[in-house]
């Protein structure tokens, strides 16, 4: 299928984004740091979407109606496979474990297929060879989830650059 390339997500605020990218200047790791207009959670990966998909993905949306929470980002990983060092929530809250299910289910009907797991994080780096030290942060990053995303993503050799489909208030 061709189309656009398109996932849901949270981005953060300001005050979050800062402290995430003061959180990459601190680690001075090989590797490429996403830019801050790419600090985001990925809640779900649609992929390739001609214009009848994504307006299923837009409608299915609507349905989804879930309050505001709040995450803590506390501990730093690597997910070796595809060398990516990420800051992720330690216990994601239930509330994000909620609105994922329930965002894969209302997806389901635009042929959107939910991952076995679901591994909440924000990717700081790609490219990164050697395993970094992970583990607890000193000081946990805080951030209020207010609204979904709906994001079309476009690769290209300087990396991805995403553009705002629709954003989605929660309650």
């Amino acid at each position: 299928m061709s189309g656009e390339r398109i996932f849901i997500g949270l981005w953060p605020d300001s005050e979050t984004c800062r402290a995430i990218q003061n959180l990459q200047s601190s680690l001075a790791l090989a590797g490429r740091a996403v830019p801050p207009e790419n600090l985001h959670v990925t809640l779900a990966f649609v992929g390739s979407c001609d214009v009848g998909r994504r307006d299923c993905v837009l409608q299915a949306l609507r349905t989804v109606r879930e309050r505001q929470f709040d995450l803590e980002f506390d501990e730093l990983g690597y997910f070796e496979r595809h060398h990516l060092f990420y800051l992720n929530p330690s216990i994601p809250p239930t509330a994000l474990l909620t609105l994922h299910k329930r965002l894969c289910r209302a997806l389901s009907a635009c042929r959107f297929k939910a991952p076995r797991i679901f591994k909440p994080h924000v990717t700081l780096f790609r490219g990164v060879q050697t395993p970094p030290s992970c583990g607890a942060l000193h000081s946990s990053i805080k951030w209020s989830a207010r609204s979904l995303h709906v994001m079309r993503s476009q690769l290209s050799e300087e990396g991805a650059r995403y553009t705002s489909l629709r954003e989605y208030d929660l309650l």
